[in-house]
């Protein structure tokens, strides 16, 4: 249990980047099972979303 707090005391951008990644694929997934009008939305979503972990983890990088 001692392990756990200390990791979600270090790496708290992780969980940020974890969330986003999550987000992009559920975003994706439904892209693809979506209708033609709703695909382009979703695939924009999901791009964001991917882009937006990557910002997050260059971020808790570059804060050390």
């Amino acid at each position: 249990m001692h392990q756990v707090i200390l990791i979600g005391r270090t790496a708290t951008w992780d969980i940020y980047s974890h969330a986003f990644m999550m987000g992009a694929v559920c975003f994706l997934v439904r892209g693809f099972a979506a209708d033609a009008p709703l695909s382009m939305p979703m695939a924009s979503s999901s791009w964001s979303l991917y882009g937006t972990t990557f910002l997050v983890k260059t971020e808790s990088v570059f804060s050390r």
